[in-house]
């Protein structure tokens, strides 16, 4: 099968070959970009593997992303009213099934990192693996992701919490309304 970019509009979707905006790279076959109207995309690059899809929906305000949905059937989806400045969302190939969630109403400053596995293995001295391979990221609702933040493989951020400046967010977070800082991020306020 193609490889296909379609733009919503309404009810109604039309096939492109291009986006204002946005470079797309097709890293397999049966790849899927959709984006749904009205959108604001500058200065992006996304790339998409075998049997993945990547899809914006409406209102969003996209700003220099990086995203690399190149792991076979897998699956990005960003929420309405998302607005990110900056940053670099890595699937990375060699994996597969993985998925990236990002909510509605989320709003990210410069600098954001997330990436759903290791990228790699890394091995005792007898040769075994040791490092988990991966798992999904889900951010949730009216999410603040301060300069710098990182989530990685199988954090979880509930609904309408802030991320403080360069944290790293290792695992899940399933509490409402707090606030998360620190390397790793850990919760240092409650009911916001």
């Amino acid at each position: 099968m193609e490889n296909k970019i379609i733009i919503v509009s309404g009810n109604t979707e039309r096939e492109v070959s291009s986006v204002v905006g946005c470079q797309v790279e097709w890293l397999g076959t049966n790849g899927l970009l959709k984006i749904w109207e009205p959108f604001v995309i500058k200065g992006t690059k996304i790339q998409i593997g075998s049997d993945s899809s990547v899809e914006i929906l409406q209102k969003c305000n996209v700003n220099n992303l990086f995203l690399r949905c190149a792991a076979q059937h897998s699956t990005v989806k960003i929420g309405e009213r998302f607005s990110i400045e900056s940053g670099r969302f890595i699937l990375p190939k060699g994996m597969a099934q993985q998925t990236l969630v990002i909510g509605n109403d989320c709003l990210f400053s410069t600098n954001i990192f997330i990436q759903s596995s290791d990228g790699h293995a890394i091995l005792d001295k007898n040769g075994n693996v040791i490092n988990c391979n991966g798992g999904d990221v889900v951010v949730g609702n009216h999410v603040w992701l301060g300069n710098g933040v990182s989530v990685l493989k199988k954090a979880k951020i509930a609904d309408d919490c802030v991320v403080g400046e360069s944290s790293v967010v290792t695992k899940p977070f399933s509490r409402k309304g707090c606030i998360l800082a620190g390397v790793p991020a850990k919760i240092v306020k409650v009911d916001i």
